[in-house]
C-alpha cells in the first residue's frame, strides 16, 4: 500500500541533493579533515565552497559559511573576487548561522590590505552595515569587527582606495 502524496512541501532534510552538491559536500568533508594544509581559496576546495554557497539549501549555505570561517581563522591570504563573491552572497542570507559564518570569514580576510580594498569595491560595506543591526549579537560583533578591520590600515594608501 502506498502512502498518499502530502500537500505540505518537503522539509529541507527530505530534499534531494543535486549531483554537483553531493560532490561538493563529499569533497568539502575531505578538505576539512586536512584543514591546516588545505588551501580553501583556490582550485577544488574553493569550487566546493562556491557550489555550497550558491545552493538554494540553507543547510549547505550554513556548511559553506562555517567552512569559510574556519579556513580564514587558519589563514587570511590575499584572495580574489572568486572567494569574496560567495562570501558576500552568504552575508546577504536571511539565516543567522549563514550570516555569522560569512561575517566572521570576511572579518578575518579584512586584515589583508588588498582584501580590504576588494571587499569595499565589491559592495561589502552596505551588507556589513546592515548586519550590525542583526538581532543576533554574534552577527553584530562579527560585522563590527570586519568594519573595524576595513577601517584600520597599516599603509596610508588604503585611505584613498576606500573613499
Amino acid at each position: 500500500m502506498s502512502t498518499p502524496p502530502s500537500d505540505s512541501p518537503p522539509s529541507e532534510a527530505q530534499i534531494i541533493l543535486t549531483d554537483n552538491e553531493r560532490s561538493a559536500v563529499t569533497n568539502l568533508l575531505q578538505y576539512l579533515e586536512n584543514l591546516t594544509t588545505t588551501n580553501f581559496f583556490s582550485g577544488e576546495p574553493l569550487s566546493a565552497l562556491t557550489t555550497l554557497s550558491f545552493s538554494d539549501k540553507i543547510s549547505l549555505q550554513q556548511s559553506a559559511a562555517l567552512a569559510f570561517a574556519e579556513a580564514t581563522d587558519q589563514a587570511a591570504p590575499q584572495v580574489g573576487r572568486d572567494t569574496l563573491d560567495p562570501l558576500l552572497f552568504l552575508l546577504s542570507s536571511n539565516d543567522t548561522d549563514v550570516q555569522r559564518g560569512a561575517s566572521a570569514a570576511l572579518g578575518n580576510l579584512a586584515v589583508n590590505v588588498k582584501n580590504k580594498v576588494l571587499i569595499v569595491k565589491l559592495g561589502g560595506l552596505e551588507p556589513l552595515i546592515r548586519r550590525m543591526q542583526s538581532p543576533n549579537i554574534d552577527v553584530q560583533c562579527n560585522a563590527v569587527g570586519c568594519l573595524t578591520n576595513l577601517a584600520s590600515h597599516g599603509e596610508l594608501s588604503i585611505h584613498t582606495d576606500l573613499m
